[in-house]
């Protein structure tokens, strides 16, 4: 194959590309520095390890392509209604190789602090699930925790439990053709990322035909905006898990004994929620405690609970056994240690925690002296 230049032919389409690209390899470089020199300063029990990553990979890949069909397909019905469809055309064709890919799309929509906690949290929950083992029932016969709630005759327990089913079945229904079966994003974080979604698309639009004609813009906007008019945040699986927390707790059948059971039934999402709930954080404090490989703060919130050192241990091995990376080598130390502290001391501890968020973050930024 030669690779010798033809002075008699003209650039080829590419050659803006490769241009572009040229130009941007410095910015590649620099970021890549910055990306290593990070990874460097990254303390070994915090670095992702693969099966995060790809965990992380996957959830964002389909958050975007279950958004950006959704957006698609509502802007492309109203441009052909306004007879515009030369424009759907090229709303529908392939990326340039020059515009960026959702790499780029999301690290700028994980730059919100909350945003990226919130997908965080989801993935690794979702991986420590996967990987909890189902304990034996001493009877075989009784149905697991949930379905049994879901058929108690008490409406106010049932209709969480089954709410919460429903939830974890979408939640585990793989992807069909890369779209999500539910998006499981508060509204803020969904409101996130669909702006953000809708301006990729646009901005590929441009990339393409050079300009943004005025009728895309409106299509795109009110795509954006019929698609956060028909989002419910309330029927994802952390909130049913929370309304199902809340009214067992209610009923004064919350506790370390059904904590305990959830884990053992692989309902991570519920044992996270009856924590929180019994010691009066929100849910997102408490699934930070139980994805915390180093396990202090867990320990301390079971023993507000009242938790003695066998179930405590119990919860312990679960997670242990279901996540290699936490160390077991101090456990026995710890939860003696844990143990040993009075419930209302460990319920104390966590008194400032269990204050509305936006009182505490209010107070830091007028600072605490004044």
């Amino acid at each position: 194959m030669s690779v010798e230049p033809d002075p008699g032919r003209e650039a080829p389409p590419r050659a803006g590309a490769l241009l572009a690209r040229a130009e941007n390899g410095g910015v590649r470089a620099g970021r890549r520095l910055a990306s290593v020199a990070a990874a460097l300063r990254t303390a070994e029990e915090d670095r992702l390890d693969d099966r995060t990553r790809a965990g992380f990979e996957a959830l964002i890949e389909s958050l975007f392509g279950t958004i950006r069909a959704a957006i698609v397909q509502q802007a492309t019905r109203t441009l052909i209604a306004d007879g515009h469809v030369d424009i759907v055309d090229m709303l529908s064709a392939p990326r340039r190789d020059d515009h960026p890919g959702d790499d780029g799309l999301a690290a700028i929509v994980l730059d919100d602090p909350a945003v990226l906690r919130e997908i965080d949290g989801r993935v690794r929950q979702d991986l420590l699930t996967d990987a909890l083992v189902a304990h034996e029932r001493d009877d075989p016969e009784q149905p697991s925790l949930l379905p049994r709630l879901a058929g108690e005759r008490d409406p106010l327990i049932a209709g969480p439990a089954m709410a919460m089913l429903l939830a974890l079945s979408r939640r585990a229904a793989p992807p069909a053709d890369g779209a999500l079966a539910r998006i499981d994003l508060s509204a803020e974080a969904y409101h996130r990322f669909v702006w953000y979604v809708a301006a990729d698309l646009r901005a590929a639009f441009v990339s393409a035909a050079g300009i943004c004609p005025a009728p895309l813009d409106r299509a795109l906007t009110a795509a954006a905006e019929r698609s956060l008019a028909g989002h419910d945040e309330g029927i994802g699986l952390e909130p049913s898990a929370v309304r199902l927390a809340a009214a067992l707790v209610s009923a004064g059948r919350g506790g370390g004994s059904t904590a305990i059971e959830a884990l053992g039934d692989r309902l991570l999402a519920l044992f996270i929620a009856l924590v929180a709930e019994d010691v009066g954080l929100d849910y997102d404090a408490a699934r930070d405690a139980v994805l915390d490989r180093d396990g202090a703060r867990l320990w301390l919130m079971l023993r507000a609970m009242g938790m003695d050192r066998a179930a405590m241990g119990r919860v312990a091995l679960a997670l242990a056994a279901a996540d290699h990376h936490r160390s077991i080598d101090d456990l026995a130390a710890d939860l003696d240690a844990a143990a040993a502290i009075p419930a209302e001391t460990a319920s104390a501890a966590f008194a400032d925690q269990c204050l509305p968020a936006a009182y505490r973050q209010a107070r830091a930024a007028l600072g605490e002296g004044r």
